[in-house]
């Protein structure tokens, strides 16, 4: 202003602002909502008045499209001659344009969904984009495609060992596996994606590097697949690692007890016994628990062992040659490898004398 007033600021004439004594005054909002709104500045001093009005008009925020979902994960790993499908979820309605090395191969218009098939997957490193546009922008995704030959050679036999060695079907949670390979094949080659325990597919992976490698492997529970209850089930994992540019197929086995319901440190039903009910003599007391294996360290041999209080009860009684057994395979150590992932012992228990 040219002369010193006081300024009233309004927003839809409620007053919203005060600055006296000034020649330069501003208004300021920080939460614009969404519709037309009328500022008003009203400056006075003795000499008079004088406004300004604006007409505000906020509109929503313009964004570009972006992608909430995609699958596979890349790198995608394949046999030659498979089929093979890329997908995208997008927040707008878009155009999507996929190449495959650079080259155009399949466009769709108008979806906020966009698949691409190949259904004959040839040998070799393959690059997948995804682009989709529309008005607000552009955005785009992309996978390493790795497809190779198929081994001319027999299943090569894997060491697995599965925790915790009790599974009770109603649980859910994470089941483990450790696998190793024979000499000669790399654990860190395994194509995580083809690792399945018995209808479940593997939900993660890592790798420990002690004594030629061990890959350590979780598994949903709930998504095993007729799995039948008893004390000594064999439970198998299938898969595939790389072995001089081509896959092979992988399996092994490991048992373990299986139960339908309760808990795991109940006694083992004797499946000669038509009544179900445990013998006296394989029961142990309530502190006969064995802490579940949900990861893996150094100190795994010490958490999948049962704790100090595994004690059979007093009035039955533990083999000296038992508990001589026991402690000689905790001396053995951890040694981080499933060829030496020592089972956990159980306690033999003989019966009363009469």
């Amino acid at each position: 202003m040219n002369q010193t007033v006081n300024v009233i600021w309004s927003l839809n004439g409620n007053q919203v602002y005060t600055d006296e004594g000034i020649t330069e005054s501003a208004y300021t909002n920080n939460n614009a909502i969404t519709g037309s709104w009328n500022v008003t500045a009203v400056a006075t001093n003795v000499n008079g008045t004088a406004m300004q009005v604006w007409d505000w008009v906020v509109t929503e925020p313009v964004y570009g499209p972006a992608i909430t979902a995609y699958s596979p994960a890349s790198p995608a790993y394949d046999i030659s001659g498979s089929a093979r499908t890329f997908n995208i979820t997008i927040n707008q309605t878009v155009n999507v344009i996929w190449y495959l090395n650079g080259t155009q191969v399949y466009t769709q218009e108008g979806v906020t969904e966009s698949t691409y098939a190949n259904i004959s997957a040839a040998e070799g490193i393959w690059v997948i984009n995804a682009v989709a546009t529309n008005v607000n922008g552009t955005v785009s995704n992309g996978w390493t495609w790795d497809v190779r030959t198929q081994a001319q050679q027999d299943k090569i036999n894997a060491t697995i060992v599965i925790k915790p060695e009790c599974l009770n079907l109603d649980s859910k949670g994470k089941l483990t596996a450790f696998i190793t390979l024979p000499e000669g094949y790399n654990v860190t080659d395994i194509n995580l994606s083809t690792v399945v325990l018995e209808g479940a597919h593997a939900v993660k992976g890592v790798v420990s590097g002690k004594n030629g490698g061990t890959l350590i492997v979780k598994f949903n529970r709930q998504d095993l697949i007729n799995v039948p209850t008893g004390n000594e089930v064999a439970l198998t994992v299938t898969g595939k690692v790389l072995y001089e540019g081509a896959w092979v197929d992988f399996e092994g086995s490991d048992t373990i007890r299986v139960m339908e319901h309760g808990k795991c440190n109940e006694c083992a039903i004797d499946e000669k016994n038509d009544d179900g009910e445990c013998e006296e003599n394989d029961r142990c007391n309530e502190d006969d628990k064995c802490k579940e294996d949900d990861g893996y360290n150094e100190d795994d041999e010490e958490n999948d062992r049962c704790n100090e209080g595994d004690k059979c009860k007093e009035n039955h009684g533990c083999k000296e040659q038992d508990q001589e057994e026991d402690e000689d395979a905790k001396s053995e150590g951890h040694s981080g490898n499933a060829q030496h992932h020592v089972k956990n012992l159980k306690d033999k228990q003989s019966k009363k004398e009469v």
